[in-house]
């Protein structure tokens, strides 16, 4: 009945009642880290997984069990994101400054401990996410354009507007909003974690810069006239 959730870049894991209330600090930051992310459940109320981004460039993936915690990897100068459990006696997780993709290290469920070293599962994925009958759902970034899409309620793309720039050079939409008359949308184009604002003409097909580079929390939203 407790929802554990990261406290991003201010803090450690934190409980809160999956009915609402106050949230309680359920694993602190110790000295030297800078904040936790992105934590996951293991099975049968095992314990959680989570990533702890330290100072000086040192990433590990902790868990917490028992109301103690350890670390089961430990690399410095890489960046690791998403752990997650797999019923194949694995931890997944995304690798992203050298040989990005999902990486696996074999973890005992029983003995809550890793054996062996980690060895790559896919180049390039990201968001793993493993079901319980071991199929792997996951995010592969391509080289195709970053477009806005509309979906009919089967599933069907219906037209697209591509949006400035490749997904390879570090490029995704943050945030868009449509005009009142569906004609147009303004939208925050992400270029390796800068942001612009772009009017698309959904007509035409056609995009123009209202806002150069200056920060990744851009949003815009049309006003009704």
């Amino acid at each position: 009945g407790q929802i554990v959730v990261s406290g991003g870049d201010s803090g450690g894991l934190l409980a809160i009642p999956a009915r609402g209330g106050e949230g309680r600090e359920l694993v602190p930051l110790d000295r030297g880290e800078s904040d936790f992310h992105e934590v996951s459940a293991l099975p049968g109320g095992r314990g959680f997984v989570f990533v702890v981004h330290n100072e000086g460039g040192v990433d590990t993936i902790g868990l917490h069990a028992a109301g103690a915690r350890r670390v089961l990897l430990r690399l410095s100068g890489e960046t690791l994101r998403s752990p997650v459990y797999s019923p194949t006696g694995h931890i997944l997780y995304r690798r992203e400054s050298t040989s990005p993709g999902i990486w696996a290290i074999a973890f005992s469920l029983d003995r809550l401990a890793v054996s062996g070293a980690p060895f790559m599962v896919l180049a390039g994925g990201e968001a793993p996410s493993v079901g319980r009958d071991g199929t792997l759902a996951l995010v592969r970034p391509s080289e195709a354009p970053a477009e806005l899409v509309w979906v009919d309620r089967g599933g069907q793309v219906e037209r697209a507007v591509e949006v400035p720039g490749r997904a390879n050079v570090g490029l995704g939409i943050s945030t868009f909003d449509l005009s009142s008359d569906g004609r147009r949308a303004v939208v925050n184009v992400l270029r390796d974690g800068l942001g612009d604002l772009w009017v698309a003409d959904l007509d035409r097909g056609s995009t123009s810069r209202l806002i150069a580079q200056r920060t990744a929390s851009l949003s815009a939203l049309w006003t009704p006239d």
